[in-house]
Order: structure tokens, then C-alpha cells, then sequence
């Protein structure tokens, strides 16, 4: 996922478990609990790459 610039997030098209594409293309990830669904509008905790380096 990448946040864009109206601060929500994009999926990559190819959401394959084999592409590593989407982990390059992206600059963070969201920390979504087990079985929690996720719909368009919803607030999400959204971890960028950058702070996991820190």
C-alpha cells in the first residue's frame, strides 16, 4: 500500500501472493487485525516503511 495524496492508501492492482512488485511500489503497511474487514472511507493504522527502520 502507499498513502496518496488526499492521506488515504492505494492497493496495488496485483494483490498475488508471489508479487514482490507491491512491496517496492509501496511505502507502508496497514496493521489490520485477523478477521477485521476493511471498507472504503474506514480509518486504518497505517505503519510506513520508514518508521519500521527507524
Amino acid at each position: 500500500m502507499r498513502r496518496n495524496a488526499t492521506g488515504g492508501v492505494e492497493l496495488f492492482a496485483n494483490q498475488g501472493s508471489g508479487v514482490l512488485t507491491s512491496a517496492v511500489w509501496g511505502d507502508g503497511l496497514v496493521d489490520n487485525p485477523p478477521g477485521c474487514a476493511i471498507a472504503p472511507g474506514d480509518t486504518v493504522h497505517f505503519v510506513l516503511f520508514s518508521e519500521l527502520l527507524g
